[in-house]
């Protein structure tokens, strides 16, 4: 398994960083296991901080160290040592549509886009997908890891050959077109350039991220923007609901104007209380045309024509000249519901009291009656409250 801080590593030689562990651990012992001196003589460590059980150190790290750092379990966090500003709530003027849809119930309303500062701050959101173009401008200031290339076909880390992934983590973490902006992306590859995935190599991602999380022990956001061909795989949807309840999931309902209980994964049942279904609305907030929908559909949000990242590397393929796309799909739901359930997390939630809390503030709105005989259907519009 292979893991790079790309954009950390890119400025480390330059920046100092904080490091926060476990509460109560030994910060001697943490030290000594690096070889690091805790007595400001050496060049790494410049100063130590205990107050109570908080314990954290700074220093300038070198690559193979921070991500040394980045999986010890006794790591809790890891910033640069960066300025502060004395703001809390940021206002994203001009916003993309699917942003302010979550701050108003009309995407339409050209209202800024409203969330904390910190928004973000120590979340890992693992996207399995089709890779993450860490070379993207609008990514440069996010922490990008590669986990695994899963895929048949590997690639080069910090590539996207065939676009899905980046332009996911766009809507998820991007400076411009995402949700989360100060989370860490962790790229686990599971489909090839051609878009294909097995059912295996689902399996084994689910397998090396839950090991990981486990390790790292810090927040985390599942986000699993696939859906099987054929329709119904209960391989597939008994490993997701097997999967560690700490840790949220998010999936898109799907993309065959039908009842979602029909297809795979979107048909966990009974779903345990770390998955959410996300379904699709247009910029009017009714259903698109394509979206899944029913009892096992958790929340909608914008699906259609959303503005996100281009990959990169489509530019030497001779297929793109642009640095943005759009897109359309419950795929691209769940990307912005993951961002919200992140957002909330890196408040301190938990994985329940993060979904709970998107079912409180999500709007209910009776526009999804002529998909049910129930005439009285709710469709939850997510929201965010900052």
């Amino acid at each position: 398994m292979l893991w790079f801080l790309t954009a950390i590593l890119s400025t480390a030689l330059a920046a100092q960083f904080v490091v926060q562990l476990q509460d109560k651990t030994a910060l001697n012992a943490v030290l000594n296991s690096y070889a690091l001196s805790s007595d400001q003589q050496g060049p790494e460590i410049t100063d130590i901080f205990e107050l109570g059980s908080f314990r954290a150190f700074t220093g300038d790290f070198s690559g193979p160290i921070l991500q040394k750092l980045y999986n010890d379990p006794n790591v809790l966090a890891i910033s640069r040592d960066g300025s502060l500003k004395l703001q809390e709530i940021v206002l994203q003027n001009n916003a993309p549509s699917h942003l302010v849809g979550l701050s108003s119930i009309s995407p339409l309303s050209h209202q800024p886009f409203i969330y904390r500062s910190n928004g973000g701050n120590g979340v890992d959101v693992y996207l399995l997908d089709t890779g993450i173009d860490i070379k993207h401008p609008n990514l440069s200031k996010l922490n990008i890891l590669r986990m695994a290339d899963l895929t048949q076909s590997p690639v080069p880390q910090g590539t996207d050959p065939q676009g899905h992934g980046t332009a996911m983590a766009g809507i998820i973490a991007s400076e411009t077109f995402g949700v989360l902006k100060k989370c860490n992306l962790v790229d686990v590859r599971v489909a090839d350039s051609n878009g294909d995935v097995k059912l295996s190599t689902i399996l084994q991602a689910l397998t090396l991220t839950q090991r990981h999380i486990e390790g790292t022990k810090r927040p985390s956001v599942v986000v699993i923007p696939l859906e099987v061909e054929d329709g119904n795989n209960p391989i597939l949807t008994e490993a997701i609901a097997s999967f560690d309840q700490s840790v949220p999931i998010i999936i898109p309902a799907g993309n065959n104007a039908q009842d979602a209980l029909n297809f795979s994964p979107a048909n966990v049942n009974p779903k345990p209380k770390n998955i959410i279904v996300v379904g699709s609305v247009d910029v009017n907030n009714n259903p698109t045309k394509f979206t899944n929908y029913g009892s096992n559909v958790d929340v909608f949000t914008v699906g259609e024509q959303i503005t996100t990242l281009q990959s990169t590397d489509l530019d030497s393929q001779g297929l793109s000249n642009s640095l943005t796309r759009q897109v359309s799909g419950t795929s691209a739901s769940s990307a912005i519901t993951a961002g919200v359930i992140g957002y909330y997390m890196s408040l301190g939630l938990n994985s329940t009291q993060s979904i709970n809390k998107v079912l409180q503030y999500s709007r209910c709105a009776n526009t999804f009656a002529k998909h049910s005989t129930n005439t009285n259907e709710c469709a939850r519009l997510l929201q965010l409250q900052p």
